[in-house]
């Protein structure tokens, strides 16, 4: 699954860089303007559709690899930092909120877990 916004902003700089990579690559119209030509555009086209796919592969394998680490620890993990909650001591007072060791998040367990599962879904 890959967020929405990784993908809008994987497709925005994909055109953009197109159009960019067809101008420069393109033949001069006329008055010293560049001219986007069909084979400016195929060319120009190569690299940032390699970007683009490099992203979204690279978001894929990163959600890919928080949602496993989530799983194993039983969806413990700190919203902030990700860290791992589950050996976290409970604060004095309040039932089911820990702080985070690494961050100093007052984190409530069972908000944390729904948080998570819900993520990883």
């Amino acid at each position: 699954m890959i967020s929405g916004g990784c993908f809008v902003a994987a497709v925005a700089v994909w055109a953009g860089a197109v159009v960019v990579a067809a101008l420069l690559v393109g033949r001069s119209g006329g008055v010293g303007v560049p001219a986007i030509t069909v084979w400016g555009l195929r060319l120009a086209s190569v690299p940032p559709t390699c970007f683009a796919i490099t992203f979204l592969v690279l978001n894929y394998r990163w959600r890919a690899k928080i949602r496993r680490l989530a799983a194993s620890v039983g969806c413990r993990l700190c919203p902030r930092c990700c860290y791992d909650l589950t050996a976290a001591p409970e604060l004095p007072g309040a039932t089911g909120t820990t702080r985070c060791p690494e961050c100093g998040e007052a984190v409530d367990l069972a908000e944390v877990e729904r948080l998570w599962r819900d993520w990883a879904a």
